[in-house]
């Protein structure tokens, strides 16, 4: 069995705050898309979410799980017009968060696309996991990837590295 390989397709880090950062024209040369968001930082307070392909309709849905000392949760969410990539909590000021999302064979034609992610967040309150399945309800293949935020923006710093994987 062949070793899956990682290819950096993309990367930006933002000089400067901003509400999304979007990765555009993406080939259909690799089985799956991993993206790597690190030094997740807030102006104010940020829920971090996807979008695929620009699509504003409620085609998206997600199972999650969080846990924090003395406190886990489990929540899942009927269609939505953006896929949350947090339960409950935001990523504040005072805030740093790790997000590692894997695309399940996003280029195919013939079936929805879902996604994996998995974060972990510190805050001045308390430190966070999750764990995410989502759901994009559409059979197009993904050609583009929004990292947005529902509220206000993501600090200067932010970094972000799209990578294909081969198999």
């Amino acid at each position: 069995m062949a070793t899956p390989t990682y290819d950096l397709i993309d990367s930006q880090v933002l000089g400067s705050s901003a509400s999304e950062v979007t990765f555009s024209s993406i080939p259909g040369d690799w089985r799956d898309l991993i993206l790597v968001v690190t030094k997740v930082k807030a102006v104010n307070s940020v829920v971090p979410s996807l979008r695929f392909n620009g699509d504003t309709g409620t085609n998206y849905s997600r199972v999650s799980m969080q846990g924090r000392a003395g406190n886990q949760a489990v929540s899942n969410s009927g269609t939505l017009n953006t896929l949350a990539l947090n339960s409950d909590d935001s990523v504040g000021a005072g805030g740093d968060a790790t997000y590692i999302i894997q695309i399940l064979d996003y280029a195919q034609t013939d079936k929805h696309k879902s996604l994996l992610s998995r974060s972990g967040q510190y805050t001045t309150q308390a430190n966070f996991v999750y764990a995410l399945a989502g759901r994009w309800a559409s059979t197009s293949a993904i050609t583009s990837v929004t990292f947005r935020t529902f509220t206000d923006a993501f600090a200067a710093g932010v970094t972000f590295h799209l990578y294909g994987i081969a198999g």
